[in-house]
């Protein structure tokens, strides 16, 4: 009982100690979480350039299955795959999309090794990246696209899925972390079992935000 107890009293401070830095941004209202970060972004896309967020309702449910089947789909406009952040090795998806659409100009702009969450990976091999880092690199990938072209930037795990730590250890939902892109989405839903509820959650979570969602 004692053992229990404390293994329980030592899971619920690591948890506590996880949300603390992100606890905050949290409670502010959805419209003011990314609004810090919107003056950022230069000038807007060129009209003739498609561009999709690729969201998931949860890891693992075929981001980028998806990507690459609407990206070989699209042939033959020009198909670009952005990868902003990703984890578990530097190229893993971006390698599965230039697999099956090798027409597509494909970019990863931040990895890690360990195939874990971007923040627990930031973390542990001491390479943070502030979501203003990613929120340029991003949008400068996305300036230089051709015109008539479809770009699809594709999301890694759920849609609040945590970002990468900052130098302060703070970290964002990538939701909130891209939306001054105001880009359209398309959501992956979540095909197991809960995987409505987790769907219709995702959801809500991009609508609340003031995504527009193309398709699910």
């Amino acid at each position: 009982k004692h053992r229990a107890r404390s293994g329980f009293q030592v899971a619920m401070t690591s948890l506590q100690t996880t949300l603390r830095p992100v606890r905050r941004h949290l409670l502010r209202p959805l419209s003011a979480r990314s609004s810090s970060l919107a003056h950022l972004l230069p000038t807007p896309l060129e009209p003739s350039v498609r561009t999709h967020l690729v969201f998931g309702a949860n890891t693992d449910v075929g981001k980028t299955v998806l990507s690459a089947g609407l990206l070989r789909a699209a042939s033959p406009a020009r198909a670009r795959y952005v990868k902003p952040l990703q984890t578990g090795g530097p190229t893993v998806d971006a390698d599965f999309v230039g697999t099956y659409c090798p027409a597509a100009e494909c970019h990863t702009l931040y990895s890690w090794d360990a195939p874990v969450s971007p923040h627990l990976a930031s973390r542990g091999e001491e390479c943070p990246v502030a979501a203003s880092e990613i929120l340029r690199g991003t949008n400068a990938l996305l300036a230089v696209a051709p015109p008539c072209s479809w770009t699809l930037v594709e999301t890694a795990g759920g849609v609040l899925s945590p970002g990468p730590v900052d130098g302060s250890g703070a970290w964002r939902p990538q939701a909130d972390v891209l939306a001054p892109l105001h880009l359209p989405a398309v959501l992956a839903g979540d095909s197991r079992m809960g995987g409505i509820s987790a769907t219709l959650c995702a959801l809500e979570a991009l609508l609340g935000r003031g995504y527009e969602v193309h398709a699910v």
